[in-house]
C-alpha cells in the first residue's frame, strides 16, 4: 500500500513539475514590447557633424548648393550604416509600425519593410537603417492598404538587409503580424 502511495505521490509530482516548467517556459517566450528609440545606442548622435557648422558654411548652405549635396551625400551614407544595439539580437521583441511592402502575393504579403512612421522610404532621404526593419514571416499577412499599421511580434537579429527602398539595421523572424487597431476599434 505504501509503494503505491509513494508511486501516485512521485507522478503527481512529477506531473506538477511538468505543468510548472512548461507555465515557465511560455512565461519566458512572451515577447517584450519594445519602442522604436530602444532600436538606437544611447550614444549614437547622427546630427554632431551638422553642429559645428560655421556661419560662412551655413550661408553656403541652401537647396541644390554643392555643400549641401555633400552633406547629404554624407548622410545618407552615415544613416544606411547606423549602429545598433547588439543586445537585442536573439530577443522576443513586439513592436508597432507601418508596412513597406516587399512581396506581394496578391494582398498579402510575407516579407516587408518595418518603419516607425508613416510614408518612411518613399521619401528621400529613408530613415537610419536601425529605424527599418526587414520582417519576414512564413505566414502571409492580408494587407489593407500601402503604409499599414501592425504589431510584429518575433525574434529579433542584427542582420542587415539591403534594398533599394532602405537598408534595414534589424531582421524581425514574425511568428504574429497582426493589425494596430486604435481604442474602441
Amino acid at each position: 500500500m505504501i509503494a503505491i502511495f509513494n508511486g501516485r505521490y512521485l507522478l503527481l509530482l512529477a506531473m506538477t513539475l511538468c505543468v510548472a516548467l512548461m507555465s515557465q517556459a511560455a512565461i519566458g517566450s512572451e515577447a517584450r514590447e519594445i519602442k522604436w528609440d530602444d532600436l538606437m545606442p544611447d550614444d549614437w548622435r547622427p546630427f554632431d557633424p551638422y553642429m559645428d557648422l560655421d556661419e560662412s558654411q551655413l550661408n553656403q548652405l541652401y537647396e541644390g548648393s554643392p555643400l549641401e549635396q555633400q552633406l547629404m551625400r554624407q548622410y545618407i551614407e552615415a544613416m544606411s550604416s547606423a549602429p545598433v544595439v547588439a543586445a537585442l539580437d536573439g530577443e522576443r521583441v513586439r513592436i508597432p509600425g507601418y508596412v513597406v511592402p516587399l512581396d506581394f502575393a496578391g494582398t498579402e504579403l510575407s516579407e516587408f519593410l518595418l518603419v516607425p512612421y508613416f510614408g518612411a522610404c518613399i521619401h528621400v532621404p529613408p530613415p537610419p537603417s536601425n529605424q527599418i526593419i526587414y520582417v519576414k514571416s512564413e505566414n502571409a499577412f492580408k494587407v489593407e492598404g500601402l503604409f499599414t499599421a501592425v504589431w510584429v511580434t518575433g525574434t529579433i537579429s542584427t542582420q542587415a538587409h539591403l534594398n533599394d527602398l532602405g537598408d534595414a539595421g534589424y531582421t524581425i523572424e514574425a511568428t504574429k503580424v497582426e493589425l494596430h487597431k486604435l481604442p474602441g476599434e
